[in-house]
């Protein structure tokens, strides 16, 4: 974006410049085989307004601080959904749209969603392009959300030609799919040492005599550092609607300490240990605290 812009999240002082902003970029589809009845639709002051209460609507706005372009999004089932976006076509080509769609990606990162949606014209070169560049790509009939089928249908209803129109999708965490495997990864060898140390016991123990608190360090750095890649991996994420918070990921990685160190007094060449439980809980506390920690300095939910 070019200097002497930047973006914010929208004020009620912004409401009344957005609909004439929306028209103006809705203009420049009238070339493109647009009905007017649809150029003329703009959200309404409800829809917009929802969006100011709910942290959802942004503005790019000039030098005077003036609103030049908007962004409008919603939280659906299966992620964020890029509602509206329309910058006033005096300062197109200055990288606002870019910019304004950039941060819509990154805000739904930070609040825990997986993907941003949209639906465009395929044969738009600033709609469908313009947002392949940035990493969307097309979905597929048999891809398509419910929701997101809805919004296509309802557009339709609206006077918009279905056969031009393209469902679109970003994900925004890629991380978060190789964090969850490391996280299995982290778990199966707890298991497959658990394992070893009931049928082999000297295979570890000869080791033990090298490490600084032995085995205990052992539970501590183990233990632990599952701990705080599963906070990565999972805390945050929605399921049914709601984020899981960095606190219930704690006590589901704490209870299976607890089960781990206490199946011991049925196994095999195992004992329970008070003390190696209480090193493994500090390492969750630890490691998983600090997981917790960096995720709210970032901004993280």
């Amino acid at each position: 974006m070019q200097a002497g812009y930047r973006l914010r999240v929208a004020e009620e002082r912004d409401l009344a410049a957005l609909p004439g902003i929306e028209r103006r970029a809705a203009a420049l589809y009238a070339s493109h085989g647009v009905p007017a009845s649809v150029l003329e639709v703009t959200r309404t002051p409800a829809e917009l307004a929802s969006g100011l209460a709910g942290e959802r609507l942004w503005v790019a706005a000039d030098a005077q601080d003036r609103a030049v372009g908007f962004a409008l999004a919603i939280e659906l089932a299966h992620g964020v959904h890029l509602e509206e976006i329309d910058v006033d076509p005096e300062h197109g080509r200055r990288g606002i749209g870019t910019a304004l769609v950039l941060h819509v990606c990154e805000t739904a990162r930070h609040r825990g969603h997986a993907h941003v949606t949209l639906t465009t014209f395929a044969d738009v070169p600033w709609n469908a392009p313009f947002y392949e560049r940035l990493g969307f790509r097309v979905l597929a009939d048999s891809e398509v959300p419910e929701a997101l089928r809805g919004i296509l249908d309802d557009e339709a209803r609206r006077g918009l030609d279905s056969a031009r129109r393209v469902a679109m999708r970003r994900r925004v965490e890629p991380h978060r799919r190789a964090l969850r495997r490391v996280t299995a990864a982290w778990l199966f060898a707890i298991v497959a040492l658990s394992a070893v140390a009931s049928v082999r016991p000297q295979l570890l123990l000869q080791w033990t005599p090298y490490i600084p608190g032995r085995d205990k360090t052992g539970h501590f750095l183990l233990m632990g550092g599952f701990a705080g890649v599963a906070v990565l991996a999972f805390a945050g994420r929605r399921f049914r609607d709601r984020r899981i918070p960095a606190l219930l990921v704690l006590v589901a990685v704490t209870l299976i300490v607890v089960l781990e160190e206490s199946v011991q007094r049925w196994l095999p060449m195992r004992t329970f240990s008070i003390v190696d439980l209480a090193s493994s809980l500090a390492g969750v506390l630890c490691f998983g605290g600090l997981a917790a920690l960096w995720r709210s300095l970032r901004g993280d939910r």
